[in-house]
């Protein structure tokens, strides 16, 4: 059992320095040959301080991932309507069908996010913040 989480957890750090190197190499490439020169001295934004918005914008990508997708959806929005058609039409019989507010209340949240790919870029980012204050 130990191996299989060290070996995960080995997977995992090397996702995260493989994302941070391509973000590096790219970023080095980007500044010394892709971007112009004159284009460089008017945004005032140095290779360096790219590291750093890099960063707050993985960061903040990553916890999005994580936070996921779900909740309230088109599916949820038609099963609401024909609840509230079957009440309207059987209710009187004495079975109800869940009307409206149950179903919403039921898909408020539905979480199903991309967890590790979000700890990936949130670690990633938090390594290009500490490599932006080296």
């Amino acid at each position: 059992m130990k191996k299989i989480v060290l070996r995960h957890v080995a997977v995992f750090v090397v996702y995260v320095l493989l994302v941070v190197a391509v973000v590096y190499g790219l970023n080095f490439w980007f500044w010394n040959y892709a971007a112009p020169k004159k284009y460089l001295t008017e945004i005032l934004l140095t290779q360096h301080d790219a590291l750093f918005l890099e960063g707050l914008v993985f960061i903040i990508v990553g916890a999005l991932f994580m936070l996921g997708r779900g909740g309230i959806n088109l599916w949820t929005v038609k099963a609401a309507i024909l609840g509230a058609a079957a009440n309207a039409l059987y209710g009187q019989e004495g079975q109800k069908a869940p009307g409206p507010s149950e179903i919403m209340r039921r898909d408020v949240w539905k979480p199903s996010g991309f967890i590790r790919f979000g700890l990936v870029l949130i670690f990633a980012g938090i390594i290009l913040i500490l490599l932006y204050l080296l």
